[in-house]
Order: structure tokens, then sequence, then C-alpha cells
């Protein structure tokens, strides 16, 4: 698999919002004005500005948008990571998010059948 698709998680917290609406419809197999979809991006769109606003009150000096400064950000993203461990969590963000990239390519690809993949990765 050479590529993975953005999860709709990643688009939205990067200013792609459009793109988070198709790839959820495509993952769940609905339409994009679904009301499912509407409101499962919005919780994604909630969690993505609590974050940022988080990220902003506790390193204020970090929020002129610099090379320099994303990189420390960076570095404290990871920090946090192995403070709060959540990749060891059952159903945690790195392993969903995983996890829809990979059902997303699996679906696009066409390679299984759609209900087959959906049932079978769990998140």
């Amino acid at each position: 698999m050479m590529w993975m698709p953005f999860t709709p998680r990643w688009l939205v917290h990067h200013g792609r919002p459009g793109e988070a609406r198709v790839t959820l419809a495509t993952l769940r197999d609905l339409p994009v004005d679904h009301e499912l979809i509407e409101l499962e991006f919005l919780e994604i769109q909630a969690q993505s500005l609590f974050e940022k606003r988080t990220v902003a009150a506790q390193f204020p000096h970090l929020s002129e948008p610099t090379a320099w400064n994303t990189v420390k950000l960076q570095f404290v993203a990871i920090g946090s990571l192995f403070k709060t461990r959540p990749m060891f969590r059952r159903g945690s963000y790195i392993k969903t998010d995983f996890m829809l990239a990979l059902r997303l390519t699996l679906v696009r690809s066409n390679c299984c059948d759609r209900d087959n993949v959906l049932s079978t990765v769990s998140a």
C-alpha cells in the first residue's frame, strides 16, 4: 500500500472541511448531506477547535505560524503522546485514525468487499 488517504480528523484540523465531509461520507457509505455525516463532522470539528484552543492557551509564545514554532509544537505533541500514552488505550485516536485511513484505502481500491472490510476492521 503506497498511499494512505488523509483521515477526516486530519483534514478538519488542517482547514479542509469539504474534503473531510466527502471522506466521512465515503467511509460511512452515506450521502455527504446525510444527518449522521453532519453530526460526526461537527464532533470532529469541535474536537479540533478544542485542541487548537488548548495548545494556544498552554503555549501562547508559539502562536506565531513560523517553521520553528511548528517544529516545537510537533515536539510538544509527541511528548504528550508519551505522557498520556493514548496509543496504548483501547479506541485511541491514533488507532481510530489509522483504521479509518486503512478502511478508506481498501474501499477506494475496490480490492475487498466494502461490507467485509468495514465489519472485520474494528475501530
